[in-house]
Formats: C-alpha cells, sequence, structure tokens
C-alpha cells in the first residue's frame, strides 16, 4: 500500500498571489491525490484563499528577517564552498561570476535558511514527495536539503526562462548544475525543451517532459459571418513577445480587423504611439490587464476569429492552450513548444523568424479562410481535449511522476 503521501509544492505566488494560474489548474488534482499538502510560497501575500484544512501554506517572503546570513555561513562551510566552486566552474565567463560572487553567496545562504525552516516544520517527512514548479531557488533549496540528506528525493519543472542559456548573461543560469545535480526528476513542459535539455545537458540520463493542462472554461463556436476579423492576443507587453511585428502586419492589411490584446508591460506607451499610424481599416483595442475569469468570459462570449501569438522564445505557451480550448484557431510563431500546440488542426505555424509582410498575406486571404468554420473550431477544441485538457494531462503527472516518489508499505 502507498505510505506516506505528503506532498511539499514549492511555488513562486500561488496561492497568496496571482501569477500561477497553471498550478490553479494543476491543483484540485493534487487535492485528491494527497492527504497533505505543505506549501512554500515565496511571495508576499495580495490576497486570500479558502483552503481545505489538510493544506498548509508556509510563506518565505521575509525568512531571512531575524536571521543571520553569517551564521549560516559558519554552519556549513564545505557545502558553500563547493556549491560556488561547481558553479563557478559552469560559467562561461569567472570574470563574471566572480563580479556577481556575492549575490550568488547570498542566494545561497538563503536557500540554507529556508531549508532549516521546512525540516523545522510539524509535518516534515524526508520521505513526503517534493516537488518545485520551477527550477529557481526553491530548487536550490531542495539541493541543499539533498546534499544535507535531509529528504531522499525531489523533483522540478523547466520551463523557458529557467531553461534556455541564450536568454541569460554568458549562456549561464546560476544555480542551474547544482540543481541538476541533486534532482531526481527534472521536467520540461514540451517535447521541443526536452531536446533542447538533452542537447545542453547530456550529463542527465532521465529528464522528461509533462504538459501542462487547462481546465474546461467553455466552448467558443460563434459563426464568422462578419465581413471584418476579430484577432486577438494576451501577453505581457515587452520586447520577447515582439508585437511590433503584428502592428507592421496589420499596416499592410487591406480587409478590416480588430486587433485586440490583453496584457500590459513596459512597452505600452511605445506601442500605443505605434497603433496611431495604423490605416483606418485597423481597429486596436489594449484591454490592459484583466481578471483571469474576465478574460475567459470575453474567449466565451465574443466573436474571435484567431488569437496571435509573435514571442520569440516560449516553453510552452500557456495562452496558446488557453485559446485552443475555447476551439479558437491560432496563428503563431515557432517558438519553443508552439508547434506541439499550433499546426494543420489548430491553426497557422508560422516561422520563427516571418516577416510582417508573410503575417499580412495570411490576414489578408483570412475572410475565406476555412479555419473560420464552425468544423474547424470544432478540431481545434478536440485537439485540446485530447492533449492538454487538465482532466487527462495531471491525473497522468501524478501517477507518473509524484506517485511513484512515495514509498510503499
Amino acid at each position: 500500500m502507498l505510505g506516506n503521501k505528503t506532498l511539499f509544492l514549492f511555488t513562486i505566488s500561488f496561492p497568496l498571489a496571482d501569477g500561477e494560474p497553471f498550478i490553479e489548474n494543476e491543483f484540485p488534482y493534487l487535492l485528491e491525490t494527497f492527504d497533505k499538502i505543505e506549501i512554500i510560497c515565496s511571495s508576499k501575500p495580495t490576497r486570500s484563499n479558502t483552503l481545505p484544512e489538510k493544506v498548509n501554506v508556509h510563506c518565505i517572503y521575509d525568512i531571512i528577517k531575524g536571521k543571520s546570513k553569517f551564521a549560516y555561513y559558519f554552519k556549513e562551510p564545505g557545502l558553500i564552498l563547493s556549491t560556488l566552486f561547481r558553479e563557478f566552474n559552469n560559467c562561461n565567463s569567472g570574470s563574471f561570476f566572480l563580479k556577481n560572487l556575492r549575490t550568488y553567496q547570498s542566494t545561497l545562504l538563503h536557500s540554507m535558511i529556508c531549508a532549516d525552516y521546512i525540516t523545522r516544520l510539524k509535518n516534515f517527512d524526508r520521505k513526503a514527495v517534493f516537488y518545485s514548479f520551477w527550477m529557481n531557488d526553491h530548487a536550490l533549496t531542495l539541493s541543499v536539503l539533498k546534499a544535507q540528506k535531509k529528504i531522499d528525493r525531489f523533483l522540478f519543472r523547466v520551463h523557458g526562462y529557467d531553461l534556455v542559456l541564450e536568454r541569460w548573461p554568458h549562456q549561464y543560469i546560476a544555480f542551474q548544475k547544482t540543481c541538476q545535480q541533486f534532482a531526481d526528476r527534472i521536467l520540461t513542459v514540451s517535447n521541443k525543451s526536452l531536446n533542447y535539455f538533452k542537447a545542453k545537458h547530456p550529463e542527465f540520463k532521465n529528464p522528461d517532459y509533462s504538459y501542462l493542462g487547462t481546465a474546461d472554461q467553455g466552448i467558443n463556436y460563434v459563426s464568422a459571418k462578419e465581413k471584418e476579423i476579430t484577432l486577438i492576443s494576451c501577453s505581457n507587453i515587452i520586447p520577447l513577445k515582439r508585437l511590433h511585428l503584428i502592428i507592421e502586419a496589420l499596416m499592410n492589411v487591406d480587409i478590416k480587423i480588430k486587433w485586440i490584446h490583453f496584457g500590459d508591460g513596459e512597452g505600452k506607451k511605445e506601442l500605443i504611439e505605434k497603433t496611431k499610424t495604423l490605416p483606418s481599416n485597423i481597429k486596436v483595442e489594449l484591454k490592459g490587464q484583466v481578471s483571469q475569469s474576465e478574460l475567459f468570459r470575453f474567449y466565451k462570449e465574443q466573436r474571435i476569429d484567431f488569437f496571435i501569438n509573435v514571442s520569440e522564445s516560449e516553453g510552452l505557451p500557456y495562452t496558446i492552450i488557453e485559446a485552443i480550448s475555447f476551439g479558437i484557431p491560432v496563428i503563431a510563431t515557432d517558438a519553443g513548444g508552439t508547434s506541439e500546440i499550433v499546426n494543420e488542426k489548430t491553426g497557422i505555424l508560422l516561422e520563427l523568424d516571418c516577416t510582417p509582410s508573410s503575417i499580412s498575406a495570411i490576414l489578408n486571404n483570412s475572410l475565406e479562410s476555412s479555419l473560420r468554420s464552425v468544423e474547424f473550431r470544432k478540431g481545434v477544441r478536440n485537439f485540446w481535449v485530447e492533449n492538454f485538457s487538465a482532466s487527462k494531462v495531471y491525473p497522468n503527472f501524478i501517477q507518473k511522476e509524484l506517485l511513484s516518489n512515495v514509498v510503499r508499505n
């Protein structure tokens, strides 16, 4: 029979703040599986959630207050020195590492303080399941606990920012090598990301991938009879998302298009100025940041012809998974794991280095496109059901990756 069914779940914001909707979709299935769940959350609380009695939330946002990092340095100097030396050897630039040494040392000491805090929790058990949703400071804390022989096993996911070396100075992600060395299981969120991981880290023997899923929020089968295309996008307004490509494409579109963007960010003011240069047949609405419930209500009730994403880098684009769950066809660049979502059954996959003119050509021909048909939208929805529905994805993940770590009596 299964022994200890306690889960230690490490998150950035869930459930104390917004920002991790993917965990909110996974959490109900974790609740069904485990007898106790201890959530270690690193965000400052900005909301309150009512959770079952078997769930305890531990906020480590200000855990270092009143703690002396200097004192922890002398507790296990060997662990600190060996970890920093390993990371120094893994960094492509010794001078860059040494320049940031104090930051890395502080991060490691913080993780040691968190590790000590976790072992003092009432329900701490070294044989519990330890699962971090990210390769971040939490994964480092788990590595410290594993190095100290205070836990038996742990696993973590990697997405985009915590995986792709090219997105970091000198292609170095701090403590990535340490986390890989001590982890028992590392899961990417797409097959393409898995292949990238294997190419960059061939020494790690058993990585795998496990898709993220979304809950069923309804279907959008609104018939497309209007002579105007409604184009939706949803992302932060940052350079990585390349929203300027959409504007440059719309400059050369002859048909009527309404482009609606959900999201906010540092480039909003510049984006607004660029939209003012668009021709009169193009309407633009920048909705800003909205709640998830408001976004999904819009997806379900409003006529939407296409969802568009032209990002230059992705892990597994969650916004695209959300869109296809409503049956909305997608136009997207081949970034990260996008090709595992966008194909002939769900939309149009663009080359990663596509030009604005190639996007314009697709949009100019979109009024008569078969992708606007109800039948095609049903196919989009069915693809989501088979591949990215939370009710299918997460039970498989839990059985294969989490319960396999539970000690059997």
